[in-house]
């Protein structure tokens, strides 16, 4: 048995020598002992068990010993206090070949550190439940809106249709638009739900990127047209008409992009670019992947990088007056970051205060197969 430390027995931790071939308990001091009453010896495998926990332990922590390893674990003793928590350490003891390899068994108590994070854990996890259960009554209750809204929406345009008085025009007006941005401000809710969950996917279906955009900007017109924008696109050569991919989202990305350009342009120009963001020049086969760029540029106030910093945070804008100014609750462009993201990109911003802001993001597309793209034209 190798030299002990005189204040072996006054370590504030388990100690103990143990013998690398059989496992056995060479020596212990006071706490290790007390883990160990009731035993009838340490000479069996065990001792050493009852010291790590288990036997599968005691087996791997051995294993490891007689390689000439060092094995760490934290385990749940049995000791005169009760169960508690140790970090457990058994390394090889230099110095003890004569009497045999052997291995020193060290055990730092760690239970209150252990607890804590328990306690930390299991409020962490409330928390994360309480927020998910607002989260889907949220999403629930929203649903649940958006249909009358929407009769209410309908209802209103009908009216609009009819005969009516400069000051009820006015008023029906005025209420089309607060339905409309409730309309727009429960659709963004939701998708930030869904998004928050997990529950929106992306599908794989060829669609004409040309429609794609048509489809995104021809609701957007009356809206350029009446602040008096012009609202321009462009296909670059060199990019598929035939695309697999989801045409939803990203025309949902687009629209976000293009009506949040809107709405902060006074005059000028609302401009889409769409381009290969790989080489333009070398022609992508059927079914081969490619890297799209789409730019979205306006003339608007531009933003200083205080204020880009704060735009793709939910419910957040880049200004306090936007708000009040414009109106929105900033959910559109993070919800666009967020459905770029699961499309392997991300939105980047470049703008300065009175040039303007552009809008950019990449993402891996594929061309659309040559048998999908004649099915879908035809």
């Amino acid at each position: 048995m190798p030299s002990l430390p005189p204040l072996w027995n006054q370590a504030p931790g388990l100690l103990a020598v143990v013998d690398a071939r059989s496992g056995s308990v060479v020596e212990a001091n006071a706490l290790a002992e007390a883990v160990l009453a009731g035993l009838s010896g340490w000479t069996q495998v065990s001792a050493l068990a009852r010291l790590l926990g288990d036997a599968p332990r005691a087996a791997e922590a051995l294993g490891q010993l007689q390689a000439n390893q060092t094995w760490r674990h934290l385990a749940l003793l049995h000791e005169p206090r009760g169960p508690r928590w140790y970090q457990l350490e058994l390394r090889p003891l230099e110095g003890a070949q004569a009497k045999g390899p052997q291995g020193l068994l060290s055990g730092q108590d760690v239970h209150e550190l252990i607890e804590q994070r328990i306690e930390l854990e299991r409020q962490l996890n409330q928390a994360q439940a309480r927020a998910q259960a607002q989260t889907d009554l949220a999403a629930h209750l929203a649903h649940e809106m958006r249909t009358p809204l929407a009769g209410v929406i309908s209802l209103t345009e009908l009216v609009l249709g009819s005969e009516l008085n400069e000051r009820q025009r006015k008023l029906l007006d005025l209420s089309l638009q607060s339905g409309r941005g409730l309309l727009e401000l429960l659709n963004h809710s939701l998708d930030l739900a869904k998004l928050d969950a997990g529950g929106i996917s992306l599908e794989q279906a060829p669609f004409a990127l040309h429609d794609c955009l048509k489809d995104a900007l021809q609701p957007l017109l009356p809206q350029a047209h009446a602040k008096g924008l012009k609202l321009a696109a462009r296909v670059q050569p060199g990019v598929p008409h035939q695309l697999l991919g989801d045409a939803l989202r990203l025309r949902q990305v687009i629209v976000n992009l293009v009506g949040n350009a809107i709405k902060f342009t006074a005059k000028g120009e609302v401009r889409v670019d769409i381009q290969r963001a790989d080489w333009p020049e070398l022609m992508v086969a059927p079914g081969a992947a490619l890297r799209l760029a789409v730019a979205v540029t306006d003339t608007g106030p531009g933003m200083t990088p205080a204020q880009q910093e704060a735009l793709f945070k939910p419910y957040a804008q880049a200004d306090v007056s936007i708000a009040r100014r414009f109106g929105g609750t900033g959910l559109g462009l993070s919800i666009a970051q967020r459905l770029v993201g699961l499309m392997g990109g991300r939105i980047e911003v470049e703008s300065s205060p009175g040039v303007g802001s552009c809008f950019r993001f990449e993402i891996e597309i594929q061309r659309a197969p040559a048998g999908a793209a004649a099915a879908e034209l035809t």
